[in-house]
C-alpha cells in the first residue's frame, strides 16, 4: 500500500452500518413492491363514512388482511 491508498479498515464500523441500513431499505422496497402487486389485483369495496361525501371506509377486508 502506498500513502495515497485509503484504509477501509479504519472505517469498517461505518461501512457496516451504512451497508446494513442499505440492505434494510432494499428489503422494505422489495416488500412494498410485492404488496403493491398484490393490492393492484384486489377490488376494494368502499362505502361512505357516516353520510360523508368525501370520506369512505373499506368493507370486506378479509382478502386484505390475508
Amino acid at each position: 500500500m502506498t500513502d495515497s491508498d485509503h484504509n477501509a479498515m479504519d472505517y469498517l464500523e461505518d461501512i457496516e452500518d451504512i451497508s446494513g441500513g442499505a440492505q434494510g431499505e432494499m428489503q422494505i422496497e422489495q416488500t412494498m413492491k410485492v404488496v403493491e402487486e398484490r393490492w393492484s389485483a384486489i377490488d376494494f369495496t368502499v362505502v361512505s363514512y357516516r353520510d360523508s361525501k368525501d370520506r369512505f371506509i373499506i368493507t370486506d377486508i378479509e382478502d386484505l388482511v390475508t
